[in-house]
């Protein structure tokens, strides 16, 4: 029976994850996909409007020309790391060089902030750290491997239900540190599609005294 909870707390955190990342995936996969075919224009029309003013259409197609130019096709990326919390920073190869990309995005998933600069190998990366001493060992273990990565002030919430018991776990990430929070009655934004649709329909049910 703890096997199948500690399987479920890790699966639990890594669909978390997973659906934090999903949007900026399908962002990074049509900024590279518009780059190689040198539709800029596409580019430009998934920046948020603050962005497009920042940066106008004839700006941003002399940027991208000039990068092409330099650095040629990207070939592949690999996503590294979130840098100051909103951007998702990306290892590329390009034909030429390897360089860091990095995006931002808004509420609506529009790109609202961008970098491309050579790749930084000798940073130095502050590790996170696991502060969970009041939480059973292994969970404690469990919790910050899948945590770890997220950005400083992300937080996560798991609950465990076992003999009609219900046990809280909950994490959030501050200063590069993993710390114990009570959050479970707190509001968490729906990360992909189908749960609002699950939502709204258990939401229903509530209503219904289901």
């Amino acid at each position: 029976m703890k096997k199948i909870f500690f399987f479920l707390i890790t699966f639990f955190a890594v669909n978390l994850l997973f659906a934090q990342t999903e949007n900026y995936k399908i962002a990074i996969n049509k900024f590279q996909e518009g780059y190689n075919k040198e539709n800029y224009d596409e580019i430009f029309n998934s920046f948020s409007k603050e962005m497009q003013e920042a940066l106008p259409l004839v700006k941003t197609r002399e940027y991208f020309t000039d990068l092409k130019n330099k650095a040629g096709k990207i070939e592949s990326k690999m996503f590294t790391k979130y840098r100051q919390v909103t951007f998702a920073a990306y290892k590329a190869k390009f034909e030429k060089d390897i360089y860091e990309v990095a995006i931002s995005l808004d509420a609506q998933n529009k790109i609202n902030g961008f970098y491309v600069r050579p790749e930084q190998p000798n940073e130095n990366e502050t590790e996170a750290v696991n502060t969970l001493t009041n939480y059973p060992k292994k969970i404690s273990q469990i919790i910050f491997s899948q945590s770890k990565n997220l950005p400083n002030t992300a937080q996560l919430s798991i609950a465990i239900i076992e003999n009609g018991a219900t046990n809280y776990y909950s994490i959030i990430k501050e200063n590069d540190s993993i710390k114990s929070i009570n959050n479970q009655t707190k509001v968490f934004e729906i990360g992909s599609i189908t749960k609002v649709f699950t939502s709204t329909i258990l939401a229903s049910l509530v209503e219904e005294k289901k």
